[in-house]
């Protein structure tokens, strides 16, 4: 992979520049301590040494709430499929929230390639950066999520004075014209790999005790543990825990017509297994109306079914679930971990 270095002083400018002909997205403080992904006004805004954010920005390529379909029932019925998109820059992404992203591009491009999807996501360039304050919930490096080696077009290392950018993109290459780069030196090579494997070895307060790919075999062995029921007694089923996740991907479709009764929209919008209408049909039953095979189904649909589906662990380890449970019983590592003893 190319490598280029850029002076911290230069970072800004560069940023700048790139505002001048895309939209750039970036991290910005909320509140004490809460940082969130938002376009920026300014390079000032940006925020390079945050946590974690409050939302991943998944929300960019699967919005909240999305138009699909709009439709017209008058004498002359017709419905347009609706794909909206911009061509924008996200400065400033975590490399768990990298490989969340690669798992969503997974999902969305395989069997039925879903089109929203995967116009927004060529519509952007993703330009990454290491992590220098790790949250207190995070556990990535267990996850394998704290180094990726691809689905970013620009990646940028903290090397001290200067940042080690490597390039992942012909899109993130062709932006580098914006600002002031240099080849690297062979030492900065060097320090750029040893801070990458590293960063791979490093744990921090929450640690995985059971290897990440023996997960599917420990929840196939712990489908009835008491523990389930345990904690799901806890649960408030408010879906903190699945609004917040950077793999969540399940959505509710619904129809809004307009008061004359002649047109409407085809929305879909984030919804969540630990919602108590999540697995609710037509005719009124509940697949899932026990709060412990809510509860248990997350844990299994991140441990087990993506990876047998997809080939990726479905959590990255993040920690933001653990930080929105109001009922402190979301935190993957600590339940897969007691599993595990």
């Amino acid at each position: 992979m190319k490598l280029k270095v850029i002076n911290k002083d230069k970072l800004l400018p560069f940023v700048n520049q790139i505002m001048k002909h895309l939209e750039v997205v970036g991290v910005k403080k909320k509140g004490e301590g809460k940082y969130v992904f938002d376009r920026l006004e300014s390079p000032s805004e940006i925020c390079l040494d945050y946590d974690v954010t409050i939302l991943p920005p998944k929300k960019y390529f699967l919005p909240q709430r999305e138009t699909l379909i709009r439709f017209k029932m008058d004498r002359e019925p017709s419905v347009e499929p609706v794909v909206e998109s911009s061509p924008r820059v996200i400065f400033g992404v975590h490399p768990y929230d990298i490989a969340a992203i690669n798992l969503l591009d997974k999902v969305f491009s395989q069997e039925k390639p879903d089109p929203n999807y995967l116009k927004k996501r060529e519509d952007t360039l993703i330009i990454g950066i290491n992590v220098k304050k790790p949250s207190p919930h995070a556990f990535y490096q267990s996850m394998g999520a704290a180094v990726v080696e691809s689905g970013f077009d620009l990646f940028f290392t903290d090397l001290g004075e200067n940042y080690g950018v490597e390039i992942g993109s012909k899109k993130g290459e062709d932006i580098l014209r914006y600002g002031d780069f240099r080849e690297a030196k062979e030492d900065e090579v060097t320090q750029l790999k040893d801070m990458k494997e590293k960063a791979k070895k490093l744990n921090g307060q929450r640690v995985l005790k059971v290897p990440v790919e023996d997960l599917p075999q420990l929840l196939g062995k712990s489908v009835d543990h008491p523990l389930w029921k345990e904690n799901a007694q806890k649960c408030l089923s408010c879906g903190s825990c699945n609004l917040v996740c950077p793999t969540c991907y399940c959505f509710d479709v619904q129809d809004e017509v307009d008061l004359s009764l002649t047109s409407g929209e085809r929305l879909r919008q984030w919804d969540g297994c630990l919602l108590t209408d999540f697995a609710r049909v037509a005719t009124g039953e509940n697949f899932r109306e026990d709060v412990t095979l809510r509860y248990k189904h997350r844990f299994f649909r991140k441990g087990k079914y993506i990876p047998e589906r997809f080939g990726m662990i479905g959590c990255v380890g993040c920690g933001r679930c653990a930080s929105s449970c109001l009922a402190d019983i979301a935190n993957p590592v600590e339940v897969y971990n007691k599993l595990f003893q």
